[in-house]
């Protein structure tokens, strides 16, 4: 399931398909306009395979787009962003814990850790990295936006490094 009109994953349908009938999976498409895939389909967990960009923080925590809680339901009033309707209590508690680790270096071991039971339980199949771009003019705004840019925790670290061509 893709929404209708977006291209670049209507094409990766067409690649992908035919590739993973080759080992045995019979995929069929059966998508829909954007308002129905992202406000019904994916909430109500209607689907058996979908293709959408999960974006994140640049913090490393997956909490809210992973955790048993953050599955769409009654609890949150349909309003969690775990899509994949993913459960794991063993990844749950990891997630709460590296969430309130105020210490970089266990912090980065615990979601290492949970890398590793996302990994064995196939949560996801990074297909490419969809690439984020900020852009803005220096001669207009300043302050706030050069930390966030500067920040090694940030997708623009080292920005001002990247070469120009």
């Amino acid at each position: 399931m893709v929404n209708t009109g977006n291209k670049r994953r209507e094409n990766t349908q067409a690649e992908f398909i035919p590739l993973l009938a080759k080992q045995g999976f019979k995929v069929v498409t059966d998508n829909s306009d954007a308002d129905t895939v992202f406000q019904k389909r994916l909430p109500a967990g209607a689907f058996d395979m979908g293709m959408y960009i999960q974006v994140a923080s640049p913090d490393p925590t997956v909490t809210s787009i992973l955790d048993t809680n953050s599955i769409p339901g009654p609890a949150n009033q349909g309003q969690g962003q775990n899509d994949t309707w993913y459960t794991n209590p063993e990844a749950d508690k990891l997630m709460a814990q590296s969430d309130a680790e105020q210490d970089k270096t266990k912090r980065a071991d615990e979601i290492h850790q949970l890398d590793k039971i996302l990994a064995a339980d196939y949560v996801n199949i990074p297909l490419y990295a969809f690439p984020s771009m900020l852009s803005y003019r220096t001669d207009q705004l300043t302050g706030p936006l050069d930390q966030f840019i500067n920040n090694p925790e940030s997708n623009f670290w080292n920005l001002w490094a990247w070469e120009k061509k």
